[in-house]
């Protein structure tokens, strides 16, 4: 959930496509300008997330590896639709 600082008035739901990637954006956003402490680049939000890849994992970490994620799946979203079964793609 996000809102706005000083906004008021009835809560409303925006389905537009967003990930974890844009939290660090939207918590900054207007307040502080900040970096990526690993690449050194700005933190922006991106103007084309798609298509948009992303994994699932087991949630214990103690069933990961030491230096790397078990991935158990993968799926590509190829559209904002992402409520659309046929805008997603398994992939191995």
């Amino acid at each position: 959930m996000v809102k706005d600082f000083n906004s008021s008035g009835k809560m409303t739901i925006d389905n537009n496509f967003m990930s974890t990637c844009d939290v660090p954006y939207i918590a900054m956003n207007n307040i502080v300008e900040g970096q990526n402490p690993y690449t050194g680049k700005k933190i922006t939000l991106p103007e084309n997330k798609l298509p948009y890849t992303l994994y699932r994992t087991k949630f214990r970490i103690a069933e990961q590896g030491e230096y790397n994620f078990a991935i158990t799946e993968g799926f590509v979203v190829k559209n904002r639709d992402i409520f659309n079964l046929k805008n997603w793609r398994r992939i191995d």
